[in-house]
């Protein structure tokens, strides 16, 4: 449950519906009528974001299996669509 996690950790709302399909999470908003594809990045941090990482865990997963340089994603820190992934 979301509000037994811990505070500043990306968890998908209970109300989004989730599947990886050909390795892309395709991501059901009903609430707001939406569907959203995420590429392989945004699926991993779809499946990164459970709730027991923060935002810093998250980049230093991605950096480690992407090989890129660390930063904090600005999608991550300050996302403007709070609704299907919103920090507690």
């Amino acid at each position: 449950m979301i509000e037994n996690l811990p505070p500043g950790r990306p968890v998908a709302h209970p109300d989004v519906a989730a599947r990886i399909v050909a390795g892309e999470a395709v991501v059901l908003s009903p609430n707001q009528h939406m569907v959203r594809m995420l590429n392989e990045v945004g699926t991993r941090i779809w499946e990164l974001a459970d709730g027991t990482r923060t935002p810093a865990d998250i980049a230093v997963q991605l950096t480690e299996e992407y090989a890129v340089l660390t930063t904090t994603s600005p999608a991550l820190s300050s996302s403007s669509d709070t609704a299907s992934m919103p920090l507690r």
